[in-house]
C-alpha cells in the first residue's frame, strides 16, 4: 500500500543522498526521519527506533540544539516509543520536542509536528 511506496521512495531518497550529500548532512537526517516515521507506521518498531535515533544525533551535530528539526524527530521518536509500548520513555521524548517547539517557534507559528 500505501506505506510501503513511502518507504521506497525514502530508501531511494537514502540512496541519492549518499552518492551526492556529505553522509551527516541535516537533509539525510531529514529523510532518515521520514524513513523511520514510515517504518513506524508499518509495524517496524525497532527499525524505526534506529533511523530516527541517528537522525536526532545528525541533527545534533549539525544544527543549533534547541532546532524546531531536532524536535520533530525527538516528537516522532516519542510516537514510535508509544506504539512500541514504552510509554515513560515516549513521554520524555515527547516533552523535550514539545519543549524546543515552545522555545523555538512563535507562537503564532502553526507546525505539523
Amino acid at each position: 500500500g500505501a506505506i510501503d511506496e513511502s518507504i521506497k521512495f525514502y530508501e531511494r531518497a537514502m540512496d541519492i543522498f549518499s552518492h551526492h550529500l556529505p553522509q551527516h548532512s541535516t537533509s539525510v537526517a531529514t529523510v532518515k526521519r521520514d524513513l523511520a516515521l514510515s517504518y513506524g507506521r508499518k509495524g517496524h518498531t525497532d527499525k524505526a527506533v534506529e533511523l530516527i535515533t541517528e537522525s536526532i544525533e545528525m541533527n545534533k551535530q549539525h544544527l543549533p540544539e534547541n532546532h524546531p528539526e531536532t524536535a520533530k524527530s525527538l516528537v516522532g521518536l516519542g510516537t514510535i516509543l508509544c506504539k512500541k509500548g514504552d510509554l515513560n520513555e515516549a513521554g520524555m521524548h515527547l516533552q523535550s520536542g514539545l519543549s524546543i517547539l515552545l522555545k523555538t517557534l512563535p507562537t503564532s507559528q502553526p507546525t505539523a509536528v
